[in-house]
């Protein structure tokens, strides 16, 4: 088997790079491909070393631009797999296997091969081998509805059998690759239900070790071998594990797509599994791609196209005639009629006919073929509602609709009526109260409470007051009245058989008196807790809470005032007919009240509280807790079945100027830690040592400042042989010792650190090591180091990856802050450079392994390039060259019949590096491997275009379009090379390939201009001293509640 392939739009690249790297260490020679399902391929052929990118429109898909437009992004990367494998066919691959890209490999296919090898065409893998026994989600009949098989994965051999499986594949999922439950369809997977009693040699693999899952975990024990490979059931090896609904940021939930299993509910060598793949999926670009928007998620002009319209284009013969065949850039049909094409009686344009038709809960509340009157107030509603989605109004959307009817004109004729029904009333008074500010007159009950009595009713008679003479002497807004419709669908007055869309139940229900889950945990972590989350109109009307809220505060935060909005619900407060009562607010601090406020007055009415807590002290780890007197159950209102104790509804809280709560959020409930300070940190490092990892430390230092962090400085330079010059950080070190201690040496002196730092009674709360690494793994001698140790900060994802190989503790991925501001004055004549010539920069220290940084490669190219031109020159500026004679001598020699180079060896001020650096016009770095590239960091930072190997550290930072990665192959190291281990492989430049490269940069000053710019835009905002710094303040945040 030699092609292997996945499917992807831009923001899952970081799973698909995974994927294909987990498929390269089993099949280091198969053919890996990547079908792009989007707009842009910039970002996917950066990676042409990893994988070959397929553009969707390769792959002869039917329709044209139809075909991307009917689907939504889940369907269209699903609808596509059958057309791929044909694609793939084409090319010549008779072997083809499809692998989700959220799954992992951690052995060969063997039994694909041997089903191959057996007359296998078609393999397919269960999503169950065994019943499952509890009623946590997915049942078996969840199972069933999705399909029986996982397509996930699938392998197919090229016969005539298997060929005219893809065309009935094609078939059906030319117009059918949908999410519809009610018809039982799950895009593709579910008719794969029908392949093995349609076509002959369907191979069904049941080995356990396959498609392991949240489907399937519960019957499939991970474990490990002795030589500690993974096994399923203690008897099938790992093969892959399906990480469906997985999230690299939350591993600890799993999968979004079940509440069976938390990761810490798993095996221990399921846990390890996980945190492993996070680690992975984090470190291939997950900050990067998981914000790429989807290229065909909106038309031309940038308007969202909504997923309803790309079903009527799917089903409605008439809407794609409509449309036509250009349909990304028919944002106009949004106008178009839908009474001309069927769809309704009434004028409405399609864009709001999507709408409405997805919606059952508007076409209750507005039945816009029956009257104007519900047509006008659906237009009132649109127009309130939808501006923020299609960027226009509805008048500009084509339709101006009929005028709205006052209520005089919704009167109902006189006849023999019911009784008055309490819920009608309820919902009635809530009405007036919220938009005329007083109890409905007897008229008004007897021509409107019995509408009320169901939630669509109660909904047009809002808008028939809110059009009344009285309501529009009010000048109350249609968003106003939307507010007051939310505000009475979340207090429950809803009669029990109301329509569930528009009153959406509220979750999270507990007994009377239990406090609020939502947003409390049994983890130890500080937040805060007595606030439900969001649910039907909640963001609008603030957030439901029970009795009391409690609000840690944060550390490091001095409170000295707090603010609470939201609204109050006196009418259900009062027992029988007892007066209605006002709502109390006590406040305490550490379970001792401080004060008490009456907030709200009568019925239904908004309250903005605010307290001065300057004259309150405050010990460490002190809470809040907002204490209300009154609440009530809504079901023994007769308002529902909602059993919860609740009290108000929250809109904001306030401490200080934190906002700790606003409603109006999608994550309306701030973490706590987020306004904590992070602990200070010892750095133990080279503070002043002019090599490598001197440099490196006195960088976090810098980034550290800038998130305000504090640091107090220990030097164990002792340790290392060269200079200590560099004293530009020692004045920001702090007197006082802090918690958390940054060991910033390499895995090798980390041990003798540590042994050093007790012998002069030195003590932290944690420790935190700083490694860097330039191979593909960490060899197992380094383990001790660990020991001691919380987590290990990585400057980029390659050493992240090679120290997780081996790693017991978490590996966090910290690159090295750049900052280019600080260069002196001098120019290339006090360099004794020429000012005529166009200069090519190299630049390495000899203790780094000159073998390592080969400048014999970046010489050779430099020489194929310009052999025959004198106009450019190539400056050599080293360091430590007097303790490498033999290699500095090799280095001379080397360049003798090269005209034009300049060798420079000196330990130069930070300033005049860079002012070097800045005197010439590209850098060149044809090494074998770099843990980060500072050179090439910096130069790229300077707007210098940068020619280096397409591979290791410098790869987390360098693009095709903001550098010029040279083409490589690996070659293992044949022997050892100081703590560098024989066998691993390191890269061999194509100089040819970097001579081509410097000669465009000579050649096309345009081009030098444009790709200098890209790469100081992309540094700047990836590696800027305040975006490092602000992102170890957070990891230092989220460690303290470890420490």
């Amino acid at each position: 088997m030699n092609c292997f392939f996945t499917i992807v739009s831009n923001n899952y690249l970081h799973f698909a790079r995974t994927l294909l790297k987990s498929v390269r260490n089993h099949y280091p020679s198969a053919h890996l491909y990547c079908v792009i399902v989007d707009e842009d391929m910039g970002f996917s052929r950066e990676h042409d070393s990893e994988f070959t990118a397929v553009n969707l429109r390769e792959l002869g898909l039917p329709h044209g631009d139809g075909f991307l437009f009917q689907y939504t992004v889940l369907e269209l990367n699903t609808a596509v797999k059958p057309w791929a494998f044909e694609y793939l066919f084409n090319l010549g691959h008779r072997e083809v296997i499809y692998i989700d890209p959220d799954i992992f490999v951690y052995a060969p296919l063997v039994e694909v091969e041997k089903s191959f090898a057996c007359d296998g065409e078609i393999v397919l893998t269960p999503h169950l081998t065994r019943r499952l026994t509890d009623d946590r989600s997915p049942t078996e009949l969840d199972i069933r509805r999705a399909g029986t098989y996982n397509f996930g994965f699938c392998a197919l051999k090229k016969s005539d059998n298997s060929v005219e499986f893809l065309k009935w594949w094609q078939s059906k999922l030319e117009r059918e690759c949908i999410v519809d439950p009610d018809r039982g369809i799950f895009v593709d997977q579910s008719w794969i239900d029908l392949v093995p009693g349609l076509f002959e040699n369907v191979a069904i693999i049941r080995h356990e070790g396959y498609n392991v899952a949240y489907w399937n975990i519960a019957q499939r024990a991970i474990t490990k071998d002795r030589n500690g490979n993974f096994l399923v059931n203690d008897k099938y090896p790992l093969v892959f594990f399906h990480f469906s609904g997985f999230n690299p940021k939350e591993p600890e939930r799993f999968s979004k797509h079940q509440n069976r299993f938390r990761t810490p509910d798993l095996s221990l060598e399921a846990q390890e599994i996980i945190q492993n793949y996070a680690r992975a999926v984090l470190g291939c670009g997950y900050e990067v791609y998981s914000k790429c928007k989807y290229g065909f998620g909106s038309f031309e002009d940038g308007t969202p196209i909504p997923d309803s319209l790309r079903a009527l284009y799917r089903t409605s013969p008439p809407v794609r005639a409509a449309i036509g065949d250009h349909p990304f850039s028919s944002v106009h049909t949004l106008t178009y009629p839908s009474s001309e094409l069927g769809l309704t009686k009434a004028q409405v344009p399609i864009g709001m006919y999507c709408i409405w038709s997805a919606r059952p809960d508007l076409q209750d509340a507005f039945p816009i073929n029956e009257s104007e009157a519900s047509l006008a107030e659906f237009y009132n509603w649109f127009s309130a509602e939808c501006l923020n989605i299609y960027r226009r109004s509805a008048d500009q959307l084509g339709f101006l609709g009929p005028k709205s009817v006052s209520s005089e004109s919704s009167h109902i004729s006189a006849g023999v009526r019911t009784p008055v029904p309490a819920t009608g009333l309820r919902r009635l008074s809530v009405i007036y109260q919220q938009l005329l500010n007083r109890d409905p007159d007897p008229t008004a009950v007897e021509v409107y409470a019995h509408r009320c009595a169901t939630l669509p009713g109660a909904l047009r008679v809002s808008w028939n007051v809110l059009r009344s003479k009285e309501g529009i002497s009010r000048h109350v807004s249609p968003r106003q009245v939307l507010r007051a419709m939310h505000t009475l669908i979340a207090v429950k007055v809803i009669d029990e058989h109301s329509d569930a869309h528009i009153a959406t139940r509220l979750d999270n229900r507990a007994p009377r008196g239990a406090a609020p889950s939502s947003c409390s945990n049994n983890s130890g972590i500080r937040a805060i807790t007595g606030i439900f989350g969001h649910e039907g109109d909640s963001k609008v009307a603030g957030l439901w809470c029970g009795p009391t809220i409690s609000v840690p505060i944060p550390r490091g935060v001095r409170p000295t005032s707090i603010k609470l909005t939201g609204q109050v619900f006196s009418i259900y407060y009062a027992e029988s007919d007892e007066p209605t009562p006002q709502q109390v607010l006590r406040l305490l601090v550490n379970g001792c009240e401080v004060s008490q406020h009456v907030i709200g007055t009568e019925n239904s009415s908004d309250f903005s509280w605010h307290k001065d807590l300057s004259g309150l002290s405050f010990a460490p780890d002190s809470h809040i807790e907002l204490n209300f007197a009154r609440s009530f159950v809504p079901a023994e209102k007769g308002l529902g079945k909602d059993r919860r104790l609740l009290s108000v509804r929250v809109k904001s809280l306030y401490l200080n100027e934190l906002e700790l709560v606003d409603s109006s959020l999608s994550e309306p409930i701030a973490d706590i830690q987020k306004f904590e300070a992070p602990p200070g940190v010892n750095l133990v490092g080279y503070v002043t040592s002019e090599h490598g990892v001197g440099e490196a430390s006195r960088r976090l230092v810098w980034a550290l400042q800038a998130a305000r962090v504090p640091v107090h400085l220990i030097d164990v330079g002792y340790q290392a042989p060269t200079p200590k010059m560099d004293k530009s950080i020692l004045a920001l070190s702090t007197p006082q010792l802090n918690p958390v201690d940054i060991i910033y040496v390499n895995a090798d002196q980390t041990l003798n650190t540590i042994s050093y730092l007790g012998e002069k009674g030195h003590r932290s709360a944690a420790r935190i090591g700083f490694w860097h690494w330039e191979q593909e793994s960490l060899p197992k001698k380094f383990l001790p180091s660990f020991d001691g140790l919380l987590e290990v900060w990585t400057p980029t994802s390659f050493v992240q990856k090679a120290v997780s190989d081996i790693s017991p503790v978490p590996i966090f991925c910290v690159p090295h802050s750049i900052d280019v501001s600080g260069r002196s004055q001098k120019s290339r004549e006090d360099f004794g450079l020429p000012l005529d010539k166009f200069l090519v920069l190299l630049m390495y220290d000899f203790d780094s392994y000159q073998f390592r940084k080969n400048p014999q490669a970046s010489v050779r190219a430099f020489r194929s390039a310009f052999s025959s031109n004198n106009d450019a020159g190539i400056v050599i500026k080293t360091s430590n060259a007097a303790r490498h004679p033999r290699a500095a001598s090799e280095l001379v020699e080397l360049c003798a019949d090269i005209p034009n180079v300049y060798l420079i060896d000196s330990i130069m001020s930070k300033s005049d590096l860079l002012a070097l650096q800045d005197s010439c016009d590209c850098l060149i770095s044809l090494h074998r491997a770099e843990g980060f590239g500072f050179a090439i960091a910096e130069m790229m930072a300077l707007g210098k275009p940068v020619v280096a190997t397409g591979w290791s550290g410098n790869m987390d930072f360098m693009t095709t379009r903001n550098s010029l990665p040279v083409s490589y192959d690996l070659l293992p190291l044949q022997e050892n090379l100081g703590p560098y281990v024989a066998g691993l492989n390191w890269a061999e430049a194509d100089t040819e390939h970097a001579a081509e490269l410097l000669l465009r940069i000579f050649d096309d000053s345009h081009f030098r201009a444009s790709i200098g710019d890209r790469a100081a835009h992309d540094i700047q905002a990836q590696l800027s001293p305040e975006a490092i710094g602000s992102r170890c303040a957070l990891r230092l945040k989220l460690l303290s509640s470890r420490i």
